[in-house]
């Protein structure tokens, strides 16, 4: 099953315990039952509220893991039994507070978990009937087998249902698997263009642009002030500025340095073009499968940066872990509402939007911490995963 969502369900499983307890209380003061036993149900409810108060606690800060639900649903049993037991026996309004640990169960997508609580529920409810005062009153033994039959049955509906959940999560983990696997070929495609591209310019464009102004520099001996140094300087220009496109349609250095050196190109380029000073915090680890997404978001953010956020301070910083590379970009520039992102999106400008949808695509995410005149901080998490954008060997 799914365990990335159990931290939800144990905060709303704790929360609904918690709110079970002014329920009970109003069905104790209002409700009429045979051999009510007053003092002893409200012992037992205090307890029961401690209870709740710690599996609140413990789920807010994610301390009750997933493989204790167990545990949590005997307890759930063992109180609800107790309760309905002070409260009434099998006549008690509470005992459908053994439907409880079956709803827990069966929002965690376990269905074979969830019948086999229904039934330990439905057993319960049938055990503390059993020696209940109440049951020498008239019709209570055919009251409490009716009543055992309806936990039965809404138990069966409540599993069906969490049958239901769990095969749609595993469809929702193939689509995004596929999702993930679809987007690392289309990023296998467009490196290969990239890189196409980028060695036809290197061996094409560049190599007669070289050529011509090694032409030319023969040429201005003859006239050094003339046209050809002009023609020259221009050359020259040109050429830089398609060896930076080079650079930027397939980044060699990442293959030959790692992504440490290439995001550190990357940031050192982009605060000569802005002014802006940079402060540098790359360390190296192990090749990722995605490195190549990691170095084209964090090229994304810093033009961002170049481009809108007329910053004086620049800090980038990478951190390889075992799962994931997370990269973060923080600027002292104008900043701006985050919220306001899908009105420059409709605007046209779909940078930011863009880049969050390749990672995610990834499995990953942007995050974004900004406000007008506050500067930016740029966070983009990639996972390091089995998905990987395939190496192609030289064109």
């Amino acid at each position: 099953m799914n365990e990335q969502r159990l931290p939800d369900a144990e905060r709303l499983t704790a929360l609904l315990r918690l709110v079970a307890v002014p329920v009970l209380l109003v069905g104790e003061a209002y409700v009429p039952k045979p051999a009510p036993s007053e003092g002893r149900f409200y012992v037992v409810l205090a307890v029961f509220t401690v209870y709740a108060l710690g599996t609140l606690a413990a789920a807010r800060w994610d301390l009750s893991a997933g493989s204790h639900w167990q545990w949590l649903a005997v307890a759930d049993i063992a109180f609800a039994g107790a309760l309905t037991y002070s409260s009434g026996g099998g006549f008690s309004q509470l005992r459908f507070a053994f439907l409880f640990p079956v709803v827990v169960v069966a929002f965690r997508g376990r269905p074979l978990g969830t019948a086999t609580v229904a039934a330990a529920s439905t057993i319960a409810y049938l055990v503390q009937a059993a020696p209940h005062p109440s049951r020498s009153s008239s019709g209570a033994l055919s009251f409490v087998l009716v009543q055992a039959a309806y936990l039965a049955w809404l138990g069966l509906a409540l599993a069906l249902l969490s049958l239901l959940l769990a095969r749609r999560d595993s469809a929702v983990r193939l689509l995004s698997a596929q999702r993930q696997r679809l987007v690392a070929e289309a990023l296998t495609a467009e490196e290969r263009e990239r890189r196409q591209l980028a060695q036809d310019l290197h061996d094409g464009a560049i190599q007669n642009l070289l050529a011509a102004r090694h032409d030319l520099d023969l040429a201005a001996h003859a006239d050094p002030g003339g046209a050809e140094a002009r023609a020259h300087a221009a050359i020259t220009a040109t050429v830089a500025e398609l060896r930076g496109a080079v650079a930027d349609l397939h980044p060699y250095l990442l293959e030959q340095a790692g992504l440490a050196a290439a995001i550190g190109q990357a940031a050192r380029a982009a605060a000569e073009r802005a002014g802006f000073a940079l402060q540098l915090d790359v360390t190296e680890g192990e090749p990722g499968p995605n490195d190549r997404a990691v170095l084209r978001c964090t090229s994304e953010l810093l033009s961002n940066v170049v481009r809108h956020a007329s910053a004086r301070s620049v800090s980038v910083k990478l951190l390889r872990g075992e799962d994931s590379d997370r990269v973060r970009v923080r600027d002292d520039g104008v900043g701006f509402d985050p919220f306001a992102a899908t009105s420059t999106v409709r605007a046209g400008h779909i940078g930011l939007a863009s880049l969050r949808e390749r990672a995610e695509a990834l499995g990953g995410a942007l995050t974004l911490e900004s406000a007008p005149g506050a500067g930016t901080v740029a966070t983009v998490t990639i996972p390091r995963g089995t998905t990987r954008v395939a190496e192609e060997a030289p064109m």
